[in-house]
């Protein structure tokens, strides 16, 4: 049992290394974050328990954690309306911080994503897709 105890210990260190934080990007992106991070917490009205759980691979289907979701991606302005990628706010917030695979893989998540066609809601796409994202990278995961 201690065994198992130093194991799991081990494995949540290295998960806390390995995680994207906002003190991973210079502070003109750090502030740019916080600033649309803020914006989109009031906006959906979501709790903070909910992005926590996406950090660590729960992906609720409520509706105000989608919300904040798709409300970051937009505002940041990395996805517009269209699900059209803007490579240069994807290299600053995204490529920035992981390396060219992790990278290409969050660009494989989108391309399937947007796949999905018209009958899928903007919201429903982004959400997919950061599913994706986790489930290909989770120690290299972009959430804030």
């Amino acid at each position: 049992m201690a065994n198992l105890r130093l194991v799991f210990l081990a494995c949540f260190v290295q998960f806390a290394y390995c995680a994207i934080t906002v003190d991973d990007y210079n502070s003109e992106t750090r502030d740019e974050i916080l600033a649309v991070r803020n914006r989109c917490v009031s906006l959906s009205g979501v709790a903070e328990n909910l992005i926590s759980e996406i950090k660590n691979g729960s992906f609720r289907k409520e509706t105000a954690i989608k919300e904040y979701v798709a409300c970051f991606w937009l505002r940041s302005g990395m996805i517009d309306r269209n699900f059209e990628l803007n490579q240069a706010k994807f290299d600053q917030y995204v490529t920035s911080v992981v390396d060219d695979r992790v990278a290409d893989m969050y660009k494989h998540c989108h391309k399937m994503s947007k796949s999905l066609g018209k009958k899928v809601t903007l919201v429903d796409k982004i959400w997919v897709m950061i599913q994706c994202d986790y489930f290909i990278s989770s120690e290299k995961f972009v959430m804030f």
